[in-house]
């Protein structure tokens, strides 16, 4: 075997060209026939003893492919032991000759293959003791809490009975019973009692709820509706049918107030109780808030200090995800404002801007770690892992096969406990000073941070 370095490559690219005679090849071919051989049986023939030249007709191109792959694995490890490169991720194989097929050109042939792979560069750590920091802190006001009192009020809405006698209207709603009828019989599904249907609201079938409004409690109707022609049954699919509704109450949506009764109904003991809760959160969101703009500040200190190149393949393969993630997020109606008005060209740009950023500090941040003998525990990693199977109920095994086979998967949790330890290594080296600012100011210094945009420690 023959291993060749291609003189002429891009930047942080390693490649060779690999030739292995014929004989080699037909060696490997022949250990892999032999040991097919050594399994195989056939009538008139003792296990083990098959003919060579029965067993290649059988067995012939599993055993060539056989020997192609195991060549590739010795080439690229042999490329591994000479070199001091470290490989940026799988190598790229090329197959440009083979061996096999009419033994006339054959014997003129030889196993030739390229072998490509991105390498990572030269990492030299920039001195990062006593680098200056500022960590922005908000305390929380009573005004703030007071303001987190009322969203709870609002956001407590339940249906209230109304008690004077008036008609229903749009956005009320109506408790009734309804019986329907198909040709005069009623039909299977077809009947409720005290249900509550929402005035104004989507109905299950057109017309159905439309019909209702201006209903008062005590009122008996009958309205026609006609079941959408792809309704899931068939024997009621794009039929006219009628509904005998009994109306027994209106019902409004209220609020509770704040005081103790919006306490109760949110599970506390008192109002006191739930401001103390309120006040909790809200000083915990601002602790992240304040943590998240101190990272990004850190981490804006190592990307200016950054002075090595990233291969292009690694920085490509970085805004793919971005970018997918980018389009799930679309696709989910969750679009930033920012963006909405630019091209796709130019959001591509920024992204493979923001993709450069992460391969780098990634990078960075992992030879540090590598340097102080940062690693990550078991323990470490299997709470990763259960608190990934917590976000698929009921899909938990499934999810855990996943992770358990796939070392890749694995690495994505690993990488973020890792880099997280690396940032608290950074902070609790830098010079620290404090800063006071209010929540929403906070809340805006930390809002275009990529670490927020998409929940990594790294960038």
């Amino acid at each position: 075997m023959k291993i060749t370095p291609v003189a002429e490559k891009e930047n942080l690219i390693e490649k060779f060209t690999i030739s292995v005679p014929n004989e080699e090849c037909e060696a490997r071919v022949n250990e892999s026939l032999q040991k097919y051989g050594a399994d195989l049986k056939l009538p008139g023939f003792r296990p083990g003893k098959v003919p060579l030249s029965i067993v290649k007709q059988r067995f012939g191109q599993s055993a060539q492919q056989e020997s192609v792959d195991a060549l590739v694995q010795q080439a690229w490890e042999e490329i591994l032991k000479e070199n001091k490169f470290r490989p940026a991720g799988q190598p790229k194989v090329k197959i440009l000759s083979l061996p096999f097929g009419d033994e006339a050109e054959a014997s003129r042939k030889e196993l030739s293959f390229e072998i490509e792979v991105g390498v990572l560069p030269e990492i030299k750590i920039p001195e990062l003791s006593g680098v200056k920091l500022t960590r922005h802190i908000s305390k929380v006001s009573d005004e703030a809490v007071e303001k987190a009192l009322k969203d709870v009020s609002e956001q407590s809405r339940f249906p209230k009975e109304v008690e004077e006698k008036r008609p229903s209207k749009e956005g009320d709603i109506l408790r009734v019973d309804f019986l329907g009828k198909k040709d005069g019989a009623p039909f299977e599904g077809g009947a409720g009692k005290n249900m509550d249907v929402e005035l104004g609201g989507a109905g299950f079938i057109p017309g159905f709820a439309e019909q209702m409004v201006g209903m008062s409690a005590g009122d008996k109707k009958v309205i026609h509706v006609t079941f959408p022609k792809d309704y899931q049954a068939k024997d009621l699919a794009g039929k006219e049918v009628t509904f005998d509704i009994d109306a027994h109450a209106i019902l409004e949506p209220t609020t509770y107030p704040v005081g103790e009764e919006l306490a109760k109904a949110a599970g506390f003991d008192s109002l006191d109780k739930l401001k103390e809760d309120i006040r909790s959160r809200l000083e915990a969101e601002t602790k992240e808030l304040s943590s998240l703009a101190l990272k990004r500040d850190m981490l804006d200190i190592l990307n200016d200090k950054i002075d090595f190149e990233v291969s292009d393949e690694m920085v490509e393969a970085e805004f793919n995800q971005i970018w997918q993630h980018l389009q799930q997020e679309r696709s989910a109606g969750r679009i930033d404002p920012a963006e909405a008005f630019k091209d796709e060209d130019t959001l591509k740009e920024e992204y493979r801007a923001i993709a450069k950023r992460r391969v780098s500090l990634g990078l960075l941040l992992s030879e540090i770690a590598q340097k102080e003998k940062m690693e990550v525990s078991q323990e470490e990693l299997m709470g990763a892992l259960q608190t990934e199977l917590a976000r698929f109920p009921g899909q938990e095994q499934q999810v855990l096969q996943f992770f358990l086979k796939n070392e890749g998967a694995m690495n994505s949790l690993r990488g973020p406990i890792l880099e997280g330890k690396v940032m608290d290594y950074l902070l609790e080296n830098a010079d620290i000073s404090e800063d006071e600012m209010d929540v929403e100011a906070l809340s805006k210094l930390v809002s275009g941070s990529e670490a927020q945009q998409f929940g990594v420690n790294a960038a």
